[in-house]
């Protein structure tokens, strides 16, 4: 074994002789104690860049993620459009620049991002849209931020965080920039060349309108994990859809995690999308009030079995469920009961589902352990109305049966929670359920969600 370094060699040895392992580790901590304020972690690894042994790293960090936090969209597309290998470097893109304030090109930026537009192969018509909204303080933003989209080819996580309500609608075209990445052909020879994204694993969007046929690309890519889309429209019947049902092939994606919330979705449509999931592992749909309130089947009843049933060939699977279909107890009396069809998903361990999923309208109420999963670690019943809250945990209402029972009914449950209208304890409120949660350690709560009126 080799002599360690004598303490003469140490000190001869500058940060030039480090091996980039350590230089790599020196970098990564320069951010600990900023990680609250991103801009000041840019600028650390911004010096770092000047600094010539740790340039090639510090540059890998500096491009790693790109917010609207501390970078300027126009500067950044300028630095791009120059030296492409940096937007080779982009794995998290958070498109979140939000004003005209943030977008003040000169001239000369205008000029440099109209040249590669027309580098793009679009249409002359799109071509001549592009450039032209280049000349609108508020439009040439999205533009901007498709020029952008469309040179960063490497991204693992793609973002638009913003709130659609102050975000400005830049051109009439909805998604502007979204369909320039993701249009509608996007396998068949798109123009124009677009990046593949073949290592996006999670795409969270935020949009004004974003429809079906806009994420039917998304699904896909093969890489794709996770996808969060809000405000998602579709609240047309299968016969008036733009879109043909075959889109979605069943199990064609490898998204486990679907996040569906101020959606207003027709339930074939929806489970059309759940059915295109190969092995879901979390499904959260929530839907706009404003919106589903457009849908009023002629029944008055919301059949929501088209998604239970897409959801039977994630059961191995689903390990975290939650269903808030609000609008039902706000306009319906009545709606397809879908809970106990869960009932044998063997890892299902979270699940938040609305009362009105669960039991009918009217007493007596089942015993929750013949309609849920017994593996169970969380439970959230939310928008239970009067007659129910009341009854929940009486002396024999749904839960009473865990009294007692710690090894067999809902061993393995640690948080029970409870939306309603009321005040808790409800009146007839078992307390011999009160000391089973203390003895089982299962924390147990309720909280206001406005409901109550059935």
């Amino acid at each position: 074994m080799a002599d360690p370094p004598s303490a003469q060699q140490l000190s001869c040895t500058t940060i030039n002789d480090f091996p980039e392992e350590i230089l790599l580790e020196i970098v990564k901590n320069t951010k600990d104690s900023y990680s609250w304020d991103r801009k000041a972690v840019r600028k650390n690894y911004y010096n770092l860049c000047l600094v010539k042994p740790f340039r090639r790293v510090a540059t890998e960090f500096l491009y790693y993620r790109i917010d609207h936090l501390g970078v300027g969209l126009v500067k950044l597309l300028h630095t791009v459009l120059l030296h492409p290998e940096l937007a080779a470097l982009i794995r998290v893109l958070d498109l979140g620049w939000e004003t005209a304030s943030d977008i003040s090109p000169t001239k000369g930026d205008l000029d440099l991002v109209a040249e590669h537009i027309e580098k793009l192969a679009l249409t002359a018509e799109n071509e001549k849209s592009w450039i032209l909204h280049l000349e609108d303080d508020w439009a040439c933003a999205t533009v901007y931020t498709a020029v952008l989209l469309l040179h960063a080819p490497n991204i693992t996580v793609l973002g638009a965080p913003y709130d659609r309500d102050n975000f400005p609608v830049f051109l009439d075209e909805p998604c502007f920039y979204w369909a320039a990445a993701f249009h509608r052909n996007f396998y068949a020879a798109p123009q124009p060349p677009i990046p593949k994204y073949h290592q996006l694993k999670s795409i969270s969007i935020i949009e004004n309108s974003i429809y079906v046929e806009d994420i039917i690309p998304i699904f896909q890519l093969q890489s794709l994990q996770y996808l969060r889309v809000s405000a998602l429209v579709e609240l047309r019947t299968e016969n008036a859809w733009a879109w043909p049902s075959s889109a979605f092939g069943k199990g064609m994606s490898n998204i486990k995690v679907l996040k569906l919330d101020d959606c207003g979705i027709e339930p074939e449509a929806q489970g059309l999308m759940v059915s295109a999931c190969r092995a879901l592992e979390e499904f959260c749909y929530e839907p706009s009030h404003y919106l589903t309130g457009k849908y009023r089947p002629a029944s008055g009843v919301i059949d929501l079995n088209p998604i239970s049933r897409a959801l039977q060939a994630s059961k191995l699977s689903l390990r975290k469920l939650i269903f808030h279909h609000t609008m039902i107890s706000a306009f319906y009396d009545n709606c397809t009961m879908i809970a106990h069809h869960f009932r044998d998903f063997p890892r299902l361990e979270t699940i938040h589902l609305d009362a009105a999923l669960i039991f009918t309208a009217e007493s007596p109420f089942p015993k929750l352990s013949c309609i849920l999963p017994s593996g169970i670690k969380q439970l959230c019943i939310r928008h239970t109305w009067y007659d129910l809250f009341e009854n929940l945990m009486s002396f024999d209402g749904p839960l009473s049966d865990m009294v007692g029972t710690a090894g067999t009914v809902f061993p393995s449950l640690m948080q029970l929670s409870i939306g309603t209208g009321g005040c808790f304890p409800a009146p007839g409120y078992d307390h011999r359920l009160e000391k089973e949660f203390s003895h089982r350690g299962i924390w147990a709560y309720s909280f206001w969600d406005g409901s109550g009126i059935r």
